[in-house]
């Protein structure tokens, strides 16, 4: 019932949640833990927000029901380094087996676009106490912050992201509390930050050492329920000025059960 726990990814990310009668918003503050080195904010992390806000918009639309993300696809408009960023919805399509949201993510004061996502998620029916009733829903504000909110070490390194092979994008990541979501598998943020880690670090060995994932696109396929969770990349393109990385991630504990697949563009960031 009390999720997230006081140890995991979403209270150190600080995500707040708003939801009312004019929608739902969400947003965190970025500082240099949440960036991929020499560049701005991970896509991981961007990836991780909007999966947050699309699950809250698309639950309240399903309720008593509940939904579980199927397909995400982010595209980095350009990049940040630190102050708040927040995100907005609005929803496509509800029906009755999927629901899909747009997120546009912005950074204020001027409120420019750094990113644009499209989620969609399938309905399903709640399976514990916590999903059929979930009183933060109706709660104006919710903010995930803890104890010790905030990081103090790189937020891949806090997740767990253990880097086996840079040149092959070969990472591995083991399932526990503070990456898990309310069934005890690996929680769909998390598994973007290890997609978006793996992309870069094989675009990175085909390209250049500052690149870093600026479009990712990712298919759940199945619940990381044992672990380790282990990533290997096929480099689809490769081009002077960026490389496109295809990422499985698979479940080593489950016979290797393929749990999502992602494709990735790997290039320079643009600051603004």
């Amino acid at each position: 019932m009390d999720y997230p726990p006081s140890y995991h990814l979403l209270r150190d990310l600080g995500v707040w949640l708003e939801c009312d009668e004019r929608g739902s918003r969400a947003g965190l503050e970025i500082d240099e833990h949440l960036c991929s080195p020499n560049a701005g904010v991970r896509s991981g992390v961007i990836a991780t927000l909007v999966d947050v806000i699309g699950g809250a918009t698309a639950t309240r639309a399903v309720r008593p029901g509940w939904v579980a993300t199927c397909d995400l696809v982010l595209h980095l408009v350009s990049a940040v380094r630190k102050g708040p960023i927040l995100a907005g919805f609005n929803l496509l399509r509800q029906g009755k087996s999927t629901v899909v949201i747009e997120t546009e993510i912005t950074a204020p004061p001027q409120q420019r676009t750094i990113a644009h996502a499209t989620l969609t998620f399938s309905v399903l029916e709640a399976r514990n106490d916590m999903q059929r009733i979930d009183e933060r829903a109706d709660q104006p504000r919710v903010h995930f912050g803890g104890a010790n909110e905030g990081l103090d070490e790189p937020l891949v390194d806090r997740l767990g992201c253990r880097i086996l092979d840079a040149e092959t994008g070969r990472v591995e990541l083991e399932l526990n509390a503070y990456n898990s979501n309310t069934l005890g598998a690996v929680q769909g943020g998390a598994l973007a930050i290890l997609a978006d880690v793996a992309a870069e670090s094989a675009g990175r060995a085909a390209g250049r050492p500052d690149w870093v994932t600026t479009d990712l696109t990712i298919h759940y396929l199945a619940l990381g329920r044992h672990g380790p969770i282990r990533t290997t990349t096929r480099l689809l393109r490769s081009l002077p000025a960026s490389a496109l990385v295809r990422v499985e991630i698979r479940d080593a504990g489950a016979a290797d059960r393929l749990v999502c697949v992602a494709t990735a563009t790997v290039e320079a960031a643009h600051f603004v």
